[in-house]
């Protein structure tokens, strides 16, 4: 097999594996950062592994991440609701910004999280990365695409 083929095979597999993750539930965000972590998993252990073998490891290692990311945002949510949520600083005031206050509402509870603590409470990355046991690209990732989904919030209530 031509090394062109065997790209296009791990293409394929990708989509596939994209396709399976967004089935057992996981956001299309989630299952693209996965299948690039697969790949890049195989790129950092420089394994060559046959076509035949390939699809089970790749499957493997994306499941064990998906579970892995699971486990990560429920322990998140846990730690934000125990320690942050009930502090009154945290909390938006609806009176001071209406508008801002119901969009926050609308993003799901991690997106919603993360402005927070990026704006109102002024945590650095590096801050972040540690409170949620991720990395820079995926903390830097998720926030632009929480502010994405807000301002698209805002320009449809009309702001």
């Amino acid at each position: 097999m031509k090394i062109y083929q065997y790209e296009d095979r791990l293409i394929q597999l990708s989509k596939e594996l994209i396709f399976y993750l967004i089935k057992t539930g996981s956001t299309k965000e989630d299952a693209q950062d996965i299948a690039q972590e697969v790949f890049v998993k195989i790129l950092e252990t420089e394994l060559i592994l046959p076509v035949d073998k390939v699809r089970a490891w790749m499957y493997r290692v994306a499941i064990r991440k998906y579970l892995d990311l699971y486990r990560r945002k429920k322990r998140y949510s846990e730690i934000i609701e125990e320690n942050f949520l009930s502090l009154p600083n945290w909390q938006l005031q609806p009176e001071q910004n209406e508008l801002l206050y119901t969009a926050l509402n609308q993003l799901d509870p991690s997106s919603a999280s993360l402005l927070i603590m990026k704006y109102e409470q002024e945590l650095s990355i590096k801050e972040m990365m540690s409170i949620l046991d991720a990395s820079e690209s995926k903390i830097k990732s998720d926030l632009f695409r929480a502010r994405k989904k807000l301002v698209q919030i805002l320009e449809k209530e009309g702001y």
